[in-house]
């Protein structure tokens, strides 16, 4: 996690939060998703193990890359590419494509 700096949180869900953030080293801008795990005996959710499962398998242009994975003190840290518009973003505008501005 020190090799990262957070910028601004994007996003909240079930599964946990997502920040834009700066790789210190190479000064790329990632998404880094921060997996709470509630319970530590319970161990990681098999959603969050499909997800990086599934993620790490996939290779394609309109895929995003997860780039690394690590354990931080109580949640799970995944690593992806920058995208500057999620799915939901882009299935808006293709159904109400005259919203663009």
């Amino acid at each position: 996690m020190e090799n990262y700096k957070i910028i601004e949180k994007l996003s909240e869900g079930s599964s946990g939060v997502v920040y834009n953030a700066k790789h210190l080293l190479s000064d790329d801008t990632v998404a880094l998703k921060k997996i709470r795990l509630r319970k530590i005996e319970e161990g990681l959710p098999k959603t969050a193990i499909r997800e990086i499962i599934t993620t790490r398998q996939l290779e394609h242009p309109n895929i995003v890359q997860l780039r690394e994975v690590f354990a931080h003190t109580s949640s799970v840290i995944l690593i992806y590419e920058f995208m500057h518009a999620d799915l939901h973003d882009l299935m808006k505008n293709l159904i109400h494509p005259l919203t663009l501005g």
